[in-house]
C-alpha cells in the first residue's frame, strides 16, 4: 500500500540522520555488556527459554497497558483515578524489562547498519513513551 510505503521511506530517511548513529552509540557499551554475559544474554533474547525472540512478545505489555489506562481516563471520566495510577505504574515497570530484552536483541544486529540505527530509533521512541508515563504517574502520585 502507498501509505506504507511512503512510512517506510519516512522512517528510513530517519535513520540516516546523525543522532540515529549518535544513540546507537551510547546504546553500545550496554550490549556488549550484555553480550559478554552469556548466561543473561541467552535469556534476555529468549535464546534458554524458548528458543524465541522474548522481546516482541514483552512490547505488547507496556503498550496494552498504557491504552487501558487512557480508556479508563478518557471513559471513565475521572472516577477510576486510582486504577489509572496504578496501570501507569504497572506501564513503567513493564517497559524496564522490556527494554532490556530489546538492547539484547538489538545487540544481535547493531553489525548490521540499518538494523543498528533503526534500532536506536526505536529505543528512543519506546523511551520517551516510558518518560511520558513515568511523569505521568509522578503527577498522579503528587496529586498534579
Amino acid at each position: 500500500m502507498v501509505k506504507y510505503r511512503v512510512i517506510n521511506e519516512a522512517l528510513a530517511k530517519l535513520a540516516e540522520q546523525p543522532i540515529a548513529e549518535g544513540v546507537a552509540s551510547v546504546l553500545d557499551p550496554v550490549a556488549t555488556a550484555l553480550e559478554d554475559n552469556e548466561e543473561l544474554y541467552d535469556v534476555l533474547t529468549g535464546e534458554s527459554l524458548t528458543g524465541h525472540p522474548i522481546h516482541p512478545a514483552l512490547v505488547h505489555m507496556p503498550i496494552g497497558i498504557t491504552m487501558a489506562a487512557a480508556a479508563l481516563e478518557v471513559l471513565g471520566l475521572g472516577r477510576f483515578k486510582a486504577a489509572t495510577t496504578v496501570l501507569t505504574g504497572v506501564t513503567v515497570a513493564v517497559a524496564i524489562p522490556t527494554a532490556v530484552t530489546g538492547i539484547a536483541e538489538w545487540a544481535r544486529g547493531r553489525n548490521d547498519h540499518r538494523q543498528r540505527r533503526v534500532g536506536a530509533l526505536h529505543a528512543v521512541a519506546a523511551s520517551t513513551g516510558t518518560t511520558m508515563a513515568a511523569l505521568s504517574l509522578t503527577c498522579r502520585l503528587v496529586g498534579a
